[in-house]
């Protein structure tokens, strides 16, 4: 899990849920961004959320694809 909020008010709120944490890279000097977590659940609007760490699913995420990914149209 991931806690994450800040100090303006704004983080995720009832409906959220399965939305994009996104982070930009800090390596790059590009506008590259990353899905870091995944909304799972607050206290309540505008405080703090938790989000679900979509690095431990990777494997998952990227063989799941391979395995139900439609065929290509030639």
């Amino acid at each position: 899990m991931i806690c994450a909020g800040n100090d303006k008010g704004v983080d995720s709120c009832e409906g959220d849920s399965g939305g994009a944490f996104a982070v930009q890279d800090p390596k790059e000097n590009s506008p590259k961004f990353y899905v870091a977590g995944l909304v799972s659940w607050g206290p309540q609007c505008g405080t703090y959320g938790l989000y679900t760490r979509v690095k431990n699913y990777v494997d998952w995420i990227r063989k799941t694809m391979q395995e139900y990914s439609a065929p290509s149209v030639d």
